[in-house]
């Protein structure tokens, strides 16, 4: 944890303006809170209140759009937020194949961050994942030698 801090502080300082950095940490109490870090992740990207409506929070999410995210990829990731849409077919999909769309819609959003400035995604305390995030990030690692993405993870050992 504290190793993480000061090497996000260290490279933040340094690349002020050519960098993002992600950083959130899974909680002992989330373990079955699916996508947990990453919808913890993109709350705070687009800042995310408590107290926002619904639209509200569609509306932020309409901003992926100016990365080149397409309007079904953003209704899989509001459907991360219980994001119902009208206009959209995603409630119609089986679980198998919601997984997969979920999966290649947040693989999509942040690949096409790391286009715009490199990404560093940090994720503390790794033991307490929960099951679809982990399966996630293992996604995510596959194809992106050509990104401008840096992934940290950091575990305690369980006792």
């Amino acid at each position: 944890s504290r190793l993480l801090q000061e090497f996000v502080e260290k490279v933040s300082k340094e690349e002020t303006g050519n960098l993002s950095v992600f950083r959130t940490q899974c909680m002992s109490h989330a373990t079955e809170i699916s996508y947990f870090p990453i919808t913890s992740i993109i709350r705070g990207y687009l800042q995310f209140e408590d107290s926002d409506a619904e639209d509200v929070l569609k509306s932020k999410l309409e901003k992926l759009k100016s990365f080149g995210l397409e309007k079904t990829e953003i209704h899989f990731i509001g459907s991360l937020f219980s994001l119902k849409y009208e206009d959209s077919n995603t409630q119609f999909f089986d679980e198998a194949k919601k997984k997969q769309s979920i999966f290649i819609a947040l693989k999509s959003l942040f690949q096409k961050l790391s286009r715009v400035r490199a990404v560093i995604f940090c994720i503390d305390n790794l033991q307490w994942i929960d099951p679809l995030s982990k399966e996630f990030l293992s996604f995510l690692t596959e194809d992106i030698e050509h990104e401008k993405l840096l992934i940290l993870l950091a575990a305690r050992q369980k006792t």
